[in-house]
C-alpha cells in the first residue's frame, strides 16, 4: 500500500532542481524495503543511494537482465520503474537499455517485449531514429527471440510515430528484407506481418498504396512474383510526388527486376524507375539509392544486346546521376551534426553550475534518530503518501549535483537532446514550441528553467542561422500577397502536384518554360480563382496577347467604361479616369471610338494593359505581353512595371 501510494503521488517538484534524478533513483532503489528488487543488496547506505543517478541504477539492472536466473526479477523491477517513476529524467537512458531488455527475451520473451514496448512508447517522437538504430542491430542478432522482439518494436514505433519512421523507411526495408528470408519461421512471419503494418502506416503515395500487398508478396517470394508486380507498376500512372518512403518500398523490386535474365524485365523495371525518379521532390531521397542502382544499370548498358533496353537503362542512369548531382549540391550546404554538438555543449557550459552547499563542520555523532513520522490527517491517522515518505526518509530537500561540469555529469542527457535537435533540423522545423519540447524537459534536470530556456534559444538560433531562412531576410520584411498549396491538371495531364504559390507584394516574377508545358493554363487558373488557397478579395487581372472575341464589337471607350464599373467610387468621373489611362498608354483621342476588332495586335495589347492599369490590380498576370508591341510600347511597359511595382 505504501509503495502504491508513493508511486501514485509522485515526488513534489516545486522547481527543476527538485527533479534531480539521484533522489528519484534513491526512491526506486529503496523499494527493496517493500518488494523484492532484482536481487539488489538489502542494505545500502542512504548517502550512497542519494548520490546514485539513472546511469548507476541502469548499470545495476543491465547485468541482471542479461544474466540467467535474475531476469524475471529485473524485468519486473524495470517495468515498475518505467510505469511508475518515468519522466524526462529517465528517457535518455531508455534507448541504450533496449539491447539488454531484448537479450532477456531469450528466456522471458513476453515479459521482455512488454517492458521494451513500454520503454519505446515513453520516447520523444524525435528520438525514433536513435531507437531504430538499436533495433536494426537487434534484427541481426543470432538469437531468433531478439530478432522477433526487435521487429515487433519497429511496428510499435511505426504505429505511434509514423511520420518519424517514414523518414527511415528505405533503410528499414533493407533490414526487413534479410529477416523475410530468415530460415526461422517465427522471424520471417513476424517480419512480413510487421512490414505490412509499417508500410500502411508510413507510405502516403496514393499511386502505390493499392499495390502494397502485391509488393510485399514479391518481397517474400521474389522468384515468382517480381515480374507480375513490375507489370502492375508499368500499368500504373504515377502523378503524385515521390518521396523517400515510396522509393524505399519500390527499390528492392525494381533492382531485382533489372537483374532478371530476361531483357524485357530489365527494360520494364528501368522504365518504372525512370518515371519514379522524375517525380521525386527531394533529390536526396533518390540519391540514397544511386550506389546500389548504378552498378546494375551500368552492367545492363554494357552487356544487354538489345538497343532499346540499353537505351532505357542509359537514360535511367543519366537521370539518376543528375538527381545525385542535385543532392550533392544540397548536402554541401546542409547542416553537420558536429556543429550542433559543439553549439549545445558550449551553450550549456556557459550556464552557472549548480554546486552543492558547503558542508557543515564535523560534529560528534548524534544518537540514532527515530524514524520520521508522517503528519497526521484530520482523522488522526497519517496519510498513506506521507507515511511512505517517512518510511523512505524523504524530507523534500533535494540533493544538488556535486559541482562537476554539466556536460560531464549529464552527458547522456546532452546526447539525447542533441539527437532530438538534429531531427528537428532535418525536418526543417524551427518552431520554438517544438524546440522547447525537445530540450527543456531534459535540460531542466540539471539546469534551472531560465538557463535551459537560454540554451534552447541559443542552439535553435545557431542552427537556423546555418541552415538559412529559405525566404531570406528581404522577403521576411515584405508583405505576403498570397501563399497557396495546389495541384493543377489539364485534360489527362498532371501539370503541378502539391505545388506552392508564394507571392510577395511589390515583386516581379517570371514564369519560364517550353511551349505546351502549361504556363498560360496556370495563369488563367490564377485569374479565374480555380486554385485552392487564393485569398478572398485579391484583385487579379490577366492580360494576354489577344482579347476575348466577345469583346471585338465594343469600342475602346466602351470596353474600359465597362471595366470602370468594377472600381470603387473615388469621386473622379469614370470617363475622366478612362481617358487618363488611355492617354497614359499612348492611345490618341481619335482611336477612342474605334471598335476593338479594328485594332492591330499591338494596339490590342496596349488596350489590355490599359484595362489592367484601370483596375489597379494587386496581382497583374502578363502572358507574353510584348507580343506585337513596338519598341516604344515595350519601353512604356517597362517603365510602368518598374514605377508601379516600386510603390
Amino acid at each position: 500500500i505504501i509503495f502504491s501510494e508513493l508511486c501514485s503521488c509522485r515526488i513534489p517538484a516545486p522547481s527543476p532542481i527538485s527533479m534531480d534524478p539521484s533522489r528519484i533513483t534513491a526512491v526506486v532503489l529503496q523499494m527493496d524495503k517493500l518488494v523484492p528488487f532484482a536481487g539488489l543488496p538489502k542494505k545500502l547506505d542512504a548517502n550512497q543511494l542519494k548520490q546514485l543517478g539513472p546511469q548507476a541504477l541502469l548499470d545495476l539492472l543491465r547485468p541482471l537482465l542479461t544474466a540467467g536466473r535474475k531476469r524475471a526479477e529485473a524485468l519486473a523491477a524495470l517495468k515498475v520503474l518505467l510505469t511508475r517513476c518515468n519522466g524526462p529524467w529517465l528517457e535518455p537512458y531508455l534507448v541504450p537499455l533496449l539491447p539488454a531488455i531484448l537479450s532477456s527475451a531469450v528466456e522471458k520473451q513476453k515479459a521482455a517485449e512488454e517492458c521494451a514496448e513500454i520503454a519505446v512508447k515513453l520516447l520523444n517522437p524525435r528520438a525514433t531514429g536513435r531507437a531504430l538504430t538499436v533495433l536494426f542491430e537487434g534484427m541481426t542478432d543470432y538469437k531468433w527471440q531478439v530478432k522477433v522482439g526487435s521487429i515487433s518494436l519497429v511496428g510499435v514505433l511505426a504505429a505511434k510515430f509514423p511520420q518519424q519512421v517514414a523518414r527511415d523507411l528505405p533503410v528499414l526495408i533493407q533490414h526487413f528484407m534479410e529477416c523475410l528470408q530468415d530460415t526461422k519461421v517465427e522471424v520471417s512471419s513476424a517480419a512480413l506481418r510487421t512490414l505490412e503494418a509499417v508500410c500502411r502506416a508510413t507510405v502516403r503515395n496514393p499511386d502505390i498504396v493499392p499495390l502494397i500487398g502485391s509488393l510485399l508478396g514479391a518481397f517474400s517470394n521474389p522468384v515468382e512474383k517480381t515480374a507480375p508486380v513490375i507489370e502492375k507498376l508499368l500499368q500504373t500512372t504515377f502523378v503524385a510526388p515521390v518521396d523517400g518512403p515510396t522509393l524505399g518500398l519500390l527499390f528492392p523490386i525494381l533492382r531485382r527486376g533489372m537483374m532478371e535474365r530476361k531483357a524485357e524485365s530489365k527494360r520494364k523495371a528501368a522504365v518504372v524507375l525512370h518515371n519514379m525518379v522524375k517525380l521525386v521532390v527531394d533529390p536526396r531521397d533518390a540519391a540514397h539509392f544511386y550506389p546500389m542502382l548504378q552498378p546494375v544499370l551500368s552492367k545492363n548498358v554494357d552487356e544487354v544486346v538489345f538497343d532499346d533496353v540499353r537505351q532505357t537503362c542509359e537514360d535511367t542512369l543519366a537521370t539518376l546521376a543528375l538527381v545525385r548531382g542535385q543532392a550533392t549540391d544540397l548536402c554541401e550546404t546542409s547542416f553537420k551534426r558536429e556543429q550542433l554538438n559543439e553549439a549545445l555543449r558550449n551553450s550549456v557550459s556557459k550556464q552557472p553550475p549548480l554546486t552543492a552547499s558547503a558542508p557543515a563542520p564535523a560534529k560528534p555523532a548524534p544518537p540514532p534518530a527515530p524514524t520520521p513520522q508522517a503528519a497526521p490527517t484530520p482523522n488522526g491517522k497519517p496519510a498513506a503518501a506521507e507515511k511512505a515518505k517517512a518510511v523512505l526518509g524523504l524530507t523534500g530537500t533535494e540533493p544538488a549535483p556535486d559541482g562537476r561540469p554539466a556536460v560531464v555529469v549529464f552527458a547522456e542527457y546532452l546526447e539525447h537532446v542533441e539527437a532530438l535537435c538534429y531531427s528537428l533540423v532535418q525536418e526543417g522545423c524551427f518552431s520554438l514550441e517544438d524546440w522547447t519540447a525537445c530540450t527543456l524537459p531534459y535540460l531542466t534536470v540539471f539546469l534551472k528553467k531560465p538557463q535551459a530556456t537560454v540554451v534552447c534559444q541559443e542552439v535553435m538560433d545557431f542552427c537556423k542561422a546555418i541552415v538559412g531562412d529559405q525566404t531570406g531576410a528581404a522577403e521576411a520584411e515584405a508583405t505576403e500577397l498570397c501563399k497557396a498549396e495546389f495541384s493543377l491538371a489539364y485534360g489527362g495531364k498532371i501539370l503541378l502536384q502539391n505545388a506552392t504559390l508564394h507571392l510577395l507584394r511589390g515583386r516581379r516574377y517570371g514564369l519560364v518554360g517550353l511551349n505546351g508545358v502549361g504556363k498560360s493554363t496556370l495563369l488563367r487558373s490564377i485569374a479565374t480563382r480555380n486554385l485552392d488557397g487564393l485569398p478572398e478579395g485579391l484583385r487579379t487581372v490577366y492580360v494576354e496577347h489577344d482579347l476575348d472575341g466577345s469583346e471585338a464589337t465594343c469600342t475602346v471607350m466602351e470596353l474600359l467604361m465597362e471595366a470602370a464599373k468594377e472600381l470603387p467610387t473615388t469621386g473622379t468621373p469614370a470617363t475622366t479616369a478612362v481617358q487618363a489611362v488611355l492617354s497614359e498608354v499612348g492611345f490618341p483621342a481619335a482611336m477612342h471610338t474605334l471598335p476593338v476588332a479594328a485594332l492591330s495586335g499591338g494596339w490590342k495589347m496596349k488596350l489590355a494593359l490599359a484595362r489592367a492599369v484601370l483596375k489597379d490590380a494587386e496581382l497583374l498576370l502578363l502572358d507574353e505581353p510584348t507580343n506585337h508591341l513596338d519598341e516604344h510600347a515595350v519601353a512604356w511597359l517597362t517603365r510602368y512595371l518598374r514605377k508601379g511595382l516600386s510603390k
